[in-house]
């Protein structure tokens, strides 16, 4: 790992990296009040149900489909090298329906927020190995305490495709230990957490954690 530097399903706690970044700013000011629609819109305000992406591992099988409404996040249980991941139910970014579907293959957690500059570095790293393996694994993206719009700004300049959740509270981020950010996680196909990575990743970097914790050359 490059200057050793910062990174469901069940794991304990996992010491950063050096020059990793311990969590998100505080907050920079009064969040701006709605603005009520016309007529009888504005009763709709806080019941509008997103649609989500839901990654749930069990029995090393990833399942994706519509998660409750966008502001619930479901995290179950906590993770452990060797153990069985948690489950979790996060929105994403556009609240779109992703395809229901079953993966029977490794995954690949990357923790990331706009407030960290390891986190922005290593993005494009990732989406060339979802490139390159995508076939083989699944990436998932979890966006963690951090502003909505400059999530999505970075999401959208570096162009990366794997799916995204949003988790604003960091609940899926503590359910695996994470301590530093960015963080990665990598689950085996039998749905065990492999490993937990804190500290950021480059291209070579990532590839060997993945052929070494899953078995999938690059």
């Amino acid at each position: 790992m490059s200057e050793d530097r910062p990174a469901t399903y069940r794991s304990n706690a996992v010491s950063p990296a050096h020059g990793g970044q311990a969590g998100p700013p505080g907050p920079s000011g009064k969040a701006a009040a709605p603005t009520p629609g016309r007529g009888r819109a504005a009763w709709r305000w806080g019941l509008v149900v997103g649609l989500a992406l839901v990654a749930l591992l069990a029995a090393g099988r990833l399942v994706v489909r519509p998660s409750p409404p966008a502001a619930e996040v479901v995290v179950e249980g906590t993770a452990s090298p060797g153990r069985p991941a948690p489950r979790i139910e996060l929105p994403d970014f556009q609240g779109r329906r992703p395809p229901p579907g079953r993966l029977p293959r490794p995954v690949v957690i990357n923790f990331w927020a706009s407030w960290c500059l390891p986190c922005v570095a290593e993005m494009p790293a990732f989406e060339q190995a979802h490139r390159r393996l995508g076939d083989r694994i699944a990436f998932l993206g979890i966006n963690q305490r951090d502003d909505r719009d400059a999530a999505q700004e970075l999401a959208r300049r570096t162009g990366v495709t794997y799916p995204l959740g949003v988790d604003t509270a960091g609940r899926s981020f503590g359910a695996f230990g994470g301590l530093g950010m960015p963080t990665t996680v990598l689950i085996r196909a039998d749905g065990t957490v492999a490993d937990v990575v804190a500290g950021q990743l480059d291209a070579e970097l990532l590839a060997r954690r993945i052929q070494d914790r899953l078995g999938v050359a690059a």
